[in-house]
């Protein structure tokens, strides 16, 4: 009897040992140590060398610089900073940029104040698919050389040396417009063993177009027409090569402008390029390229060939 009693009492002390234990330290599952660890997924979004965009991990906001010239002698430069509220997979994107364009040869210049525009950015979960539709405020600022002779070829040219899509960034207006843009991604997992390194395939396309005619400043006054572009890259990330970090991109680049404002027997002025890219960091992604830009039967622009290089850093 005593020793079922001393075995009753040591059970009681134990039991209420451990609830004082419960009340002191709630219980909150399983330890750092007893989870199973994540590892690395070594195609995950923040891969440098995927060049990923805004909305990614680590990248809310961006800041970009163009700098490009042409045979042509223009030389154009263009700012952006944009910035991504993120919800998960969805983000509404901001973006504003200022650009400047010369032409070199007779001193013909323009500044062109900011254009903001507002989108929706959507994306799969690894970054290989994403699509962002939205928006563009397309001001009339005033410049002093807006209504000159010289200035519509200046904006034609400084399309064309650009190396980007978008004839409204370089065009001055005389009323507010608007313009819808839109761009797509589709781009393949990692195609090579993991001992071989990595290779990545895919193209992005899109590009935007005014909603309703723009006015167009010119030397003969307010010119109305539909502004707007159309671009295509395809492209081939190797972010490495066996077991070293390349973090390279090479791709080629084409775009055609979609605008009624230039002359009728220019039609379709294009421009097409092709590109190495190289992002050595998760902030930071460097491109440079070069091509030929002309126009379709043309006539009065002559074939040039365009070169620059464009910085984007994120943060």
């Amino acid at each position: 009897m005593t020793r079922l009693m001393l075995a009753l009492s040591f059970v009681l002390s134990f039991a209420s040992a451990v609830a004082h234990a419960q009340e002191a330290v709630p219980f909150s599952g399983l330890n750092k140590t007893d989870r199973p660890q994540e590892l690395p997924d070594p195609t995950s979004a923040t891969d440098p060398g995927y060049f990923n965009g805004l909305g990614t991990p680590g990248r809310s906001w961006e800041i970009q610089g163009d700098a490009a010239f042409s045979t042509s002698r223009i030389a154009t430069g263009r700012l952006e900073l944009g910035h991504a509220f993120t919800f998960d997979l969805l983000s509404i994107v901001f973006r504003v940029d200022v650009a400047a364009d010369s032409n070199v040869l007779d001193g013909a210049y323009a500044i062109h104040g900011p254009i903001p525009s507002l989108g929706l950015r959507t994306r799969t979960r690894d970054a290989n698919e994403w699509i962002e539709v939205g928006l563009r405020l397309i001001p009339n600022w005033s410049g002093p050389t807006d209504t000159d002779p010289s200035a519509l070829n200046l904006s034609l040219g400084a399309s064309l040396a650009s190396g980007a899509a978008d004839d409204a960034r370089w065009l001055a207006f005389s009323q507010i417009g608007c313009q819808l843009y839109g761009a797509i991604q589709a781009r393949t997992s990692n195609l090579l063993p993991s001992p071989l390194g990595a290779l990545l395939l895919g193209a992005t396309y899109g590009g935007n177009i005014s909603l309703s005619p723009l006015e167009v400043q010119s030397w003969l006054g307010p010119q109305k027409g539909l502004i707007g572009n159309a671009f295509v890259e395809v492209f081939a990330s190797v972010p490495k090569l066996g077991h070293t970090s390349l973090n390279l991109q090479l791709g080629a680049h084409g775009d055609t402008s979609l605008s009624s404002i230039w002359p009728g027997s220019d039609l379709f002025p294009y421009e097409a390029n092709i590109f190495i890219g190289w992002s050595p960091l998760t902030s930071f992604t460097a491109r440079a390229f070069g091509g030929v830009a002309g126009a379709v039967g043309a006539n009065s622009i002559p074939v040039s060939n365009p070169y620059g290089i464009r910085l984007i850093a994120y943060f």
